[in-house]
């Protein structure tokens, strides 16, 4: 019963946006973070590994979207100007970057619509393992394959850029910080991630939660990015890509 209203209630959210204003006011926020947390962590067992809970999210299509298992974010209509973005700061620095690693790639329902630079090789990473399989089987190719990554621990195919999107405010401080030390510590000259402009970095969560994040100040503190692509719905107006350049390049 409760995770029928759940799922009614995100697919208002996404396809009936008054009906889900109009839920949204009768129901209080608080209420309804309480169901979420009710639903969510009987859904997904938190004393579990980052992959089992991943798999798990993945495996009951936690994020709601009728078109991708790896949520809204990911539909075409939702990442037409992120693509524009991509494909241009791609073509302008394709003498520097070879090979784009994006992780996690998720089901690359998207991405595949982004033309990449001639010669340019794409490498996806992601935990969840049937995705990987399945990305392989669909849409590996000679300069296209995907490979089992686990972003905090594993370490990094050779790559120029890690593109990171969607998955850090899905991770506690603590995780999130390990992936950009990663990055820092890696081979990667760009870094492109997920950020809120105002976010204050107050509030931690467990993994498979989400909370907007500010990777510029602390705990992150990558900076002040080199760009910002907007990259929001209108319910978060001050949601970017921002991109990073390694300190050590």
């Amino acid at each position: 019963m409760l995770r029928t209203l759940f799922q009614r209630f995100q697919e208002a959210k996404r396809r009936e946006t008054m009906m889900y204003k109009l839920a949204a006011m009768a129901v209080p926020r608080p209420l309804r973070r309480r169901l979420f947390e009710y639903y969510f962590n009987r859904s997904i067992k938190q004393d579990a590994d980052v992959r089992t809970i991943f798999e798990s999210i993945h495996a009951k299509n936690w994020w709601h979207s009728g078109e991708s298992k790896s949520g809204f974010g990911s539909e075409l209509i939702r990442t037409e100007s992120l693509r524009s973005h991509l494909e241009d700061w791609l073509s302008s620095h394709s003498e520097e970057v070879s090979v784009l690693l994006d992780a996690p790639c998720g089901d690359f329902n998207w991405m595949q619509a982004v033309n990449l630079p001639k010669g340019m090789h794409y490498v996806g990473g992601d935990i969840v393992r049937s995705l990987i399989q399945s990305n392989n089987t669909k849409f590996g190719s000679n300069d296209r394959s995907f490979v089992d990554l686990d972003i905090i621990s594993d370490s990094l195919p050779k790559a120029d850029v890690w593109f990171c999107r969607d998955v850090l405010f899905h991770f506690p401080f603590s995780e999130g910080c390990k992936v950009v030390e990663h990055f820092r510590g890696s081979e990667c000259k760009y870094f492109m991630s997920t950020t809120y402009e105002n976010a204050k970095n107050d509030k931690d969560i467990k993994f498979g939660w989400f909370r907007p994040i500010n990777l510029a100040i602390a705990p992150y503190n990558l900076g002040t990015p080199l760009e910002c692509w907007k990259d929001a719905p209108e319910n978060e107006p001050d949601r970017y890509l921002g991109v990073w350049r390694n300190p050590r390049f």
